[in-house]
């Protein structure tokens, strides 16, 4: 196991049942006409791409550090491809709620890339 990522693996585990938890109440109360049921599978896929992308980061870390550029563009372009591949197929399947899906998807990333970047300065 990578060093550092067990630290890292609980952080974004408790920033999504954050998230799950204050989507969950303001689905219920504030925002009942826009909730959206792929909500929690979209904040499950958001955890495993970015814990799998912080472990290969954190695994590259660990090797030759001339080869971690090219590692760290790797990961993060499989990432952001994952990204569309998911927001694609999702808007082609279910036309009706795309614009709900990309505002959450968007609220989603800013998040996730706000934590990412407060994780690299560590």
């Amino acid at each position: 196991m990578p060093k550092n990522f067990t630290k890292l693996f609980i952080a974004i585990l408790l920033l999504t049942i954050g998230i799950f938890g204050v989507g969950a109440y303001l689905s219920t109360s504030l925002f009942e006409a826009y909730y959206l049921p792929v909500f929690p599978w979209l904040l499950l896929f958001f955890f495993l791409v970015n814990v799998g992308a912080h472990y290969f980061r954190a695994k590259s870390a660990e090797g030759k550090p001339t080869s971690f550029p090219r590692h760290l563009m790797a990961i993060n372009g499989a990432k952001i491809f994952l990204y569309l591949i998911f927001m694609i197929i999702y808007i082609f399947l279910y036309r009706e709620d795309a614009r709900n899906f990309l505002i959450g998807f968007i609220i989603l990333y800013f998040i996730f890339f706000v934590f990412e970047l407060a994780a690299s300065r560590k």
